[in-house]
């Protein structure tokens, strides 16, 4: 899904548009995926604390 993100806004803008999506995009892209990679790693640790 993350990867399918990426790829759409990299047709809006260079297919679709003919230019490079603007950085303030690509920031809050790149945000959202490193977010939703890094949040099993949150319940991970929240479950660890719950069995302590």
């Amino acid at each position: 899904m993350l990867m399918g993100i990426f790829d759409f806004v990299g047709m809006r803008w260079v297919l679709w548009e003919g230019k490079l999506p603007p950085r303030r995009l690509l920031r809050d892209v790149f945000r959202f995926i490193r977010g939703g990679l890094a949040a099993p790693e949150v319940q991970v640790t929240a479950a660890k604390r719950r069995r302590d």
